[in-house]
């Protein structure tokens, strides 16, 4: 009997660390969504041509393919416009769901002043793109965050 491959929903798939996560996503049931670049073809999978942020479309793609596992490697450089509205989609859609978010984010939001830092640092960030994420890490902890 083989065992039925956990879904993995990974967006940003076209961009460099999406696209190398993808590569490695041998052992799931990979759906991947793009928005601007299409994909690599060499990227096994369901690709879903997706924009983040568009709530209703986010609903549908999320609610259809039920994944286990979201990881979330889409990046933008318009700043709070699209980052926050993009994660709020995400999360808020499977807030109430047994559904696993990995957000992969930078470590931009520290200043580097008092490094090493610990997971609960003040976040200060000195870089307009990242102004949004500490906002973004909130929300998380606000809308989806459940222990392991």
């Amino acid at each position: 009997m083989t065992a039925k491959l956990r879904r993995l929903f990974l967006t940003g798939a076209t961009g460099h660390l999406g696209h190398r996560v993808a590569k490695l996503a041998r052992e799931w049931d990979l759906i991947y969504c793009w928005h601007y670049k299409p994909p690599d073809k060499s990227i096994f999978g369901t690709p879903v041509h997706l924009n983040l942020c568009n709530k209703r479309d986010v609903h549908e793609a999320l609610t259809h393919y039920k994944p286990d596992v979201i990881i979330h490697t889409a990046c933008s450089n318009r700043s709070e416009e699209s980052i926050v509205p993009a994660i709020n989609n995400i999360a808020s859609t499977v807030a109430n769901s047994s559904t696993r978010i990995v957000h992969v984010s930078t470590d931009m939001v520290l200043d580097g002043d008092n490094a090493p830092y610990s997971d609960n640092a003040k976040a200060n960030p000195i870089h307009p793109y990242v102004k949004p994420k500490p906002l973004l890490r909130k929300l998380y902890y606000d809308t989806v965050l459940r222990p392991l």
